[in-house]
């Protein structure tokens, strides 16, 4: 998106996009922000820093969120007055949304057994961030304390767990047997994770994980277990087979800085910009030579069993396994000006130009609901397990893909108006609009759901300027 040239003294500034998603695989999303001029809908340059950082991390139109729990700030000289965007007050679930509102509290609905009902906890205040796994949610209060719901309502904690008021991260494995149900791995504030499953504990938390004191960031596959530490090593555990045992020659890898994962696989970004992957053949673990020879990779997206590496020339290159999805088409593969990535888990991957096009791939295109060959305009994408949303720069919507998903806006399309973020679970889209207010989409003709509570409504804030 080109940054416009503006002499007046000072003008309005207007951001959209949604925040990052956090949690494990198709529950979580990274995503961009962008900043317009309120008045043009023209992409501007602004410097973007989070709410307790005392300099500008980047400046630029388009902002890649990696701190979603702590509120974000965008301004310049020409635009003074700025934009302060919330936290990420979105997450839940494969199966649900769980949104913390404007009191602190979150509420959540969706799939009842799969953490669709609100939870009951007296930790639910003054929270801060919302976790999704699979099939269960988390949160995180301002005071470091975590609970978790899915099947009926609160999980119970372990007394160890429940003790601690330093919780940073979370991520949800389906990592059970039938000792348990799904394993959680939380990352302390003291660089120690701890491990526990909403069923009786695991016994195979190894004792010199738990030990240690230099973790800095945490991720799992489906049933397995990875660390980044703080001189720069992966350390691993859990099933070999989905990436639990690190291959003895990635060992002395001393330069990650960031642990991508599908069902099976995980990814290493190193500060070289190269990237190598473990885990099992059928997720991707193995990465073909002339993308792990690369040194210029920036980020990687994932459907449940590929995975796409975005350059920093805006090129994009494709590994894995899928029926849908085969070989990058070469329309896509010769685009240099690709900003963001975003993979739906039932094999599709929309990508944004940097001139606000679309272009996607996979599965998704299948569908009746298919994406408008003219679509343009869009600052950004969300995409669920089958579907996706596209929001322009008008703050209009744009779906695609399977109906039933989220691909048909057309029960809430009137509504649609003035968007500022759209959120995804498995089945369906929320858009949040600017005056607080919430529209939902895509799993809607179900029985077996909760629906969206009434008092959401009005009590969801995206930007504390309007």
């Amino acid at each position: 998106m080109k940054s416009n040239e503006l002499t007046s003294d000072i003008r309005d500034l207007k951001v959209m996009g949604a925040r990052t998603q956090s949690g494990s695989c198709w529950a979580s999303a990274t995503h961009k922000l962008v900043a317009l001029d309120k008045e043009t809908l023209q992409p501007v340059s602004v410097d973007w820093w989070y709410e307790d950082e005392t300099t500008s991390r980047f400046t630029g139109p388009v902002f890649t969120d990696t701190r979603p729990d702590v509120r974000l700030l965008a301004n310049s000289d020409v635009y003074r007055l700025g934009d302060v965007i919330n936290i990420s007050n979105f997450g839940g679930s494969g199966s649900a949304l769980a949104v913390i509102k404007n009191d602190g509290t979150v509420e959540a609905w969706g799939m009842p057994q799969n953490g669709g009902t609100s939870p009951t906890s007296d930790r639910n205040h003054n929270v801060r961030a919302v976790y999704g796994g699979w099939d269960v949610s988390a949160a995180v209060n301002a005071n470091g304390q975590v609970f978790t719901w899915s099947v009926d309502d609160d999980n119970p904690l372990p007394d160890n767990v429940a003790a601690l008021d330093d919780i940073v991260d979370i991520k949800v494995a389906q990592y059970f047997t039938d000792q348990g149900n799904y394993t959680y791995l939380a990352l302390r504030a003291n660089n120690q994770v701890v491990q526990w499953t909403d069923g009786t504990s695991h016994n195979d938390f190894p004792a010199d994980i738990a030990e240690r004191k230099d973790f800095i960031a945490i991720q799992t596959t489906e049933y397995a277990f990875a660390g980044i530490t703080q001189n720069g090593h992966v350390i691993t555990w859990g099933d070999a087979a989905y990436g639990g045992e690190l291959p003895v020659h990635l060992k002395e890898v001393n330069d990650v800085i960031t642990l991508y994962s599908n069902v099976g696989a995980f990814v290493a970004l190193r500060a070289s910009g190269s990237i190598f992957s473990w885990g099992s053949t059928r997720y991707g673990a193995v990465i073909p030579d002339n993308i792990a020879s690369l040194t210029d990779i920036v980020s990687v997206h994932c459907t449940s069993s590929t995975f796409i590496a975005l350059r920093q020339n805006g090129s994009v290159v494709f590994w894995g396994q899928d029926y849908s999805l085969v070989e990058l088409p070469e329309e896509i593969a010769s685009l240099t000006n690709i900003i963001d990535v975003q993979g739906a888990a039932n094999s599709s991957y929309a990508f944004l130009t940097s001139e606000g096009k679309v272009y996607c791939w996979g599965s998704a295109t299948h569908f009746e609901k298919k994406m408008p060959a003219d679509l343009s305009d869009v600052v950004s994408l969300s995409a669920g397990w089958g579907a996706f949303a596209a929001l322009r720069r008008d703050g209009s919507v744009v779906a695609w893909g399977h109906p039933g998903e989220g691909g048909d806006t057309t029960p809430v399309a009137n509504e649609l108006y003035d968007i500022r973020a759209i959120y995804a679970c498995g089945y369906r889209f929320c858009a949040l609009r600017n005056d607080g207010r919430l529209f939902e989409w895509g799993e809607e003709a179900r029985t077996d759901i909760t629906k969206m509570p009434a008092d959401l409504q009005g009590n969801v804030t995206y930007s504390f300027v309007k």
